[in-house]
């Protein structure tokens, strides 16, 4: 049996730190005593009475080791657990690097099962060439269960030198990374400052004295005389911080993104700017592929391209990036020349009663609420809302034009998405069942819904 570094304990001391700094704001920001700062130096002090021991315990108790046919993880400190992952099940082997973990050529690795709840195992933290010979081992095993050779176990020095030969799929230019982040936005990020302000506890007024400041004054003068121009600006202001924000983290995750494939049939993505992360994702395990595009990515000549692995993560879905952002020629050409598959030029319609269909439920979820409210209110303004079903019904025609597919050299294409626009290629040998669903309505038009797993 093996242990993780030592380093696993300054990671989680030093991680720990953020959290426990926040905890202590009440005892820093208050002058008197409360039942807040209180509260904060017991959570203090039973941080270091408690946690500090429990982190060193428990990585003391974590070993693991590799037999030739499993992967053998022990861990816990009051309750023991024995995790047994046997190496033929292993479907994605991942290597990821934290800022801190990189700085000081640390990595951890992630078994990947596809069992639908994240990591089945997890070794934090390794020293980076150590993390790449338990990789290369693991393939080597792999290998050997599917083809019957003999391996050599590999040693760091082996692995941190020469990999398998490999060929590069598709590299990402920063302009590229930098065009992703634009076109993303989370209000994730308001609410995070939000937060932050109301813990500094900073108060509006404070800030609108700020300023109000001489300095400012030829910039602010017109503020308080415009509440529009106020609440205006005020917006802009908070969408142009989220959209930078998007930008900023986007370059981290996807600096330097490439995509590789190796000679035993292994796909490898590796990224990230301060962190570093390296994903191993088997083709013949790929259940699926989707193309994904948005109004602004068509309209560039631009698409995504993802890998549906077996199972669902805790962290994406089950979804391995391939082509975060590139010409769709070339997320086509790779779906073509390594998993078979082509986008159709024409798909099949479903039922155009779907429109029907869909057009009754927006009547009704629109014209319910409008005849409460006014039955409450008896109110003309009840009946503003209506003006939303034309803009809808229009919507639903959208969506229906389309949703289609098409069935060819044995693979199912569906398209969907009236704005974000999807290609999901199913191979028909992949697929694992078929349900079909037919409402009351559906029966009496000899239609139904097919759902695919």
């Amino acid at each position: 049996m093996q242990r993780t570094h030592p380093f696993t304990l300054a990671h989680r001391l030093i991680t720990s730190l953020p959290a426990l700094a926040y905890a202590l704001l009440p005892i820093l920001l208050t002058t008197g005593s409360n039942f807040a700062s209180y509260f904060s130096l017991i959570a203090f002090i039973g941080f270091g009475v408690l946690g500090i021991p429990f982190i060193v315990a428990g990585w003391m108790r974590l070993t693991f080791r590799v037999d030739p046919d499993a992967v053998v993880i022990e861990s816990g400190v009051f309750s023991r657990q024995f995790r047994n992952i046997p190496i033929e099940r292993i479907q994605r082997i991942e290597i990821e690097q934290p800022a801190l973990a990189r700085a000081f050529g640390m990595a951890r690795v992630l078994l990947m099962t596809g069992s639908g709840a994240g990591a089945e195992g997890t070794l934090a933290f390794l020293p980076h060439a150590r993390a790449l010979a338990l990789r290369k081992l693991l393939r080597a095993l792999e290998q050997q269960h599917e083809r019957s050779i003999d391996i050599q176990t590999p040693s760091d020095a082996e692995a941190a030198g020469e990999e398998e030969a490999e060929t590069t799929l598709f590299d990402m230019p920063l302009r590229l990374v930098l065009g992703a982040g634009a076109m993303r936005f989370s209000l994730v990020y308001i609410a995070i400052a939000f937060g932050i302000v109301q813990n500094l506890q900073i108060n509006p007024e404070d800030v609108v004295d700020f300023f109000s400041d001489e300095r400012y004054s030829e910039y602010t003068s017109s503020l308080p005389d415009s509440v529009a121009l106020t609440v205006a600006l005020t917006v802009g202001i908070a969408f142009l911080l989220s959209w930078l924000f998007g930008i900023l983290t986007t370059l981290n995750s996807l600096y330097g993104f490439r995509l590789t494939r190796e000679a035993a049939g292994k796909l490898v993505t590796s990224h990230g700017l301060l962190g570093k992360t390296q994903r191993t994702i088997p083709v013949a395990r790929v259940q699926a592929l989707r193309i994904r595009t948005n109004p602004v990515h068509r309209r560039l000549g631009y698409a995504q391209l993802h890998a549906q692995t077996m199972g669902l993560d805790d962290k994406s879905n089950g979804l391995a990036q391939l082509v975060p952002l590139a010409q769709s020629e070339v997320g086509d050409a790779i779906a073509r020349d390594h998993f078979g598959v082509t986008r159709p030029d024409i798909v099949r319609h479903v039922s155009e009663l779907f429109i029907r269909r869909r057009v009754m439920r927006v009547l009704f979820g629109v014209t319910l609420p409008v005849a409460i409210a006014y039955a409450f209110t008896r109110s003309h303004h009840a009946f503003w809302p209506l003006l939303l079903i034309p803009p809808l019904i229009l919507w639903v025609r959208g969506i229906w034009n389309a949703h289609g597919y098409v069935l060819e050299k044995g693979v199912l294409v569906v398209q969907a998405g009236a704005i974000i626009r999807r290609f999901r290629y199913l191979p028909t040998h992949k697929i694992q069942s078929l349900e079909l669903e037919q409402s009351f309505f559906q029966r009496q038009r000899g239609l139904a819904s097919v759902a695919i797993d």
